[in-house]
């Protein structure tokens, strides 16, 4: 259809006269802009993927007592008008590194290796031992894992990804280093607006448009470890994401998305506040050159140095005995199973937890890098924030609501784990995972009607299959585009047919315009007659 109104501009414009200027007549210059437009438009939707598209939104730290009817109005209405559960149980410890990676993998951190922002490598030898931080290895502990975006893009077929600045999201992953098509890393000098304007040019790419896009959104995380969680900084944070995924919303609506992609907005984790007289310093009981650290409070993770790990838990256990019942202390074998953290090479011989509202002497490193990064005059009466602590903590759990064509309308969830969300996105794009994942509920509750079927799974498989009868997707999918294709089309017979018209319209004026006047008979006559009255002077006549 598109390729039939290029070739019938062409004909248009190669059979339309010029004007006296050199110019199309009016007319015809009105024809043509409005036929243009229209193919401009329709090869928008031309341009899109084939397959279901998913766009995933993580605002980091964004807490769902965040949402208020005055504060996040666009947030409220989507919410509504979608899926939503009160909360997400996300994963030990309560970080951004480690909860954006269990959503994209599935798989808990004991798994995919990523415990903390920093971690040691897992060499058996303390002194042979490297911190890593935000880097490729951190994310390549554990090779079989595939974040959704490579498993989309191995899928092929003209599947192709785009990560907008997810934590681990430039990398290359599995056996065929697999990159998305689409990836950015992070900047925070890159407005939202910048953001989504690059992943609506994703999604409309017109040689490899991405049926998958993963974005990320610095805060209220930033503004709330600077100023705490009730301040005017981070309420005015929160309005502006809010108006971001309204600006997402009508951006949608005005590209003819809004019918196309199913939006996931998610968070990785909460956040409370912390007073500074509740910083725990274990340097006092412990000497600091007797073991080194990875990760940041609330959770330290403790490498004693060779011979040393008596000492140092003797040491730490004293401190805990002076200071009250305010942090604990763990050996490897000690920490709880229901952390899903200590099956792991890189997990620390001793691992100590501060209670809600507690932090560790580490902690005034960050107090001091806030204030300088947002120019805060250091007070002790300060409040910061802090995430971290155990996943069963209300305050530190995540954001989930979803909206789009494949959602129900009106429905409400119970909570579930963040872990989950990897096998929902598997079935809406009709892929096949490859490693095990942690998933004991079938989400696919919360999908229309017209979404495709997925079978029932257990957590103990080794491979997942997601099961779909032969172009169950494409039937899904494509049942909006038919519809719009045959509204389309009337469209396009009507919009001809009224074109056809004024054009005929326009050239029986022009051909009435270039006619002999037409006079009354009684004129005519005396037109007719007017020489035979001739007057004194041959120069005038006389009626």
């Amino acid at each position: 259809m598109f390729h039939m109104f290029k070739r019938f501009i062409g004909k248009y414009m190669s059979h339309s006269s010029l004007s006296g200027n050199g110019g199309l007549s009016n007319t015809r210059f009105i024809m043509l802009f409005l036929l243009s437009f229209f193919v401009a438009d329709h090869q928008i939707v031309e341009s899109v993927s084939k397959f279901p598209m998913v766009l995933v939104i993580s605002m980091d730290a964004f807490k769902p007592d965040y949402v208020d009817d005055c504060l996040t109005p666009t947030i409220v209405k989507l919410r509504s008008s979608g899926a939503f559960a009160p909360f997400m149980k996300n994963v030990f410890p309560t970080k951004t590194f480690p909860n954006h990676h269990s959503i994209a993998t599935g798989v808990y951190p004991a798994v995919h290796g990523v415990l903390d922002s920093t971690v040691y490598t897992s060499k058996d030898d303390c002194a042979n031992r490297s911190l890593i931080g935000y880097s490729y290895e951190l994310y390549h502990y554990n090779n079989d894992i595939l974040p959704i975006w490579t498993l989309n893009q191995l899928a092929g077929k003209g599947r192709h990804s785009g990560v907008m600045m997810w934590p681990g999201g430039e990398f290359a992953y599995g056996c065929k280093k697999t990159k998305p098509t689409f990836s950015q890393k992070w900047d925070e000098k890159v407005s939202y607006q910048e953001r989504v304007d690059t992943v609506l040019s994703w999604f409309m790419n017109e040689n490899t448009p991405a049926n998958l896009v993963m974005l990320y959104l610095e805060e209220p995380d930033l503004h709330g470890h600077a100023f705490g969680i009730d301040s005017p900084e981070v309420r005015e944070q929160i309005q502006k994401l809010d108006k971001n995924l309204d600006y997402i919303y009508q951006q949608f609506k005005k590209h003819s998305l809004d019918h196309l992609v199913t939006v996931f907005v998610v968070s990785d984790h909460g956040m409370i506040n912390l007073d500074q007289r509740n910083i725990i310093d274990l340097n006092k009981y412990v000497d600091n050159s007797s073991y080194i650290t990875a990760g940041s409070s609330p959770v330290l993770q403790i490498f004693p140095n060779d011979g040393l790990e008596n000492s140092v838990i003797s040491g730490l256990r004293e401190a805990r005995q002076k200071y009250g019942p305010v942090f604990d202390v763990y050996t490897k074998s000690e920490i709880p199973s229901t952390w899903h953290y200590s099956e792991n090479n890189r997990t620390s011989p001793i691992l100590v937890v501060a209670k809600e509202g507690y932090a560790f002497q580490d902690m005034y490193k960050n107090i001091e890098y806030l204030n300088k990064k947002f120019d805060i005059e250091s007070n002790p009466r300060n409040k910061y924030g802090i995430h971290g602590y155990p996943n069963t903590l209300s305050s530190m759990h995540p954001l989930f609501f979803a909206w789009g064509p494949l959602i129900k309308p009106h429905i409400r969830l119970d909570p579930f784990n963040t872990t989950e969300l990897y096998s929902l996105w598997a079935h809406i794009l009709n892929l096949e995972i490859e490693h095990e994942v942690e998933s004991t509920l079938n989400l696919t509750m919360l999908l229309s009607s017209s979404s495709p079927s997925i079978s029932s799974t257990t957590e103990q498989q080794t491979q997942r299959n997601v099961t779909q009868s032969p172009g169950s997707i494409t039937r899904q999918h494509s049942s909006p585009l038919w519809m719009y294709w045959f509204f389309g089309m009337i469209a396009v017979v009507l919009f001809m047919i009224i074109a056809g018209t004024i054009l005929h319209f326009c050239r029986d004026l022009n051909d009435r315009s270039h006619a002999e006047p037409i006079i009354p008979q009684h004129h005519r006559n005396l037109l007719e007659n007017q020489h035979l009255l001739v007057s004194d002077s041959d120069d005038e006549f006389k009626l």
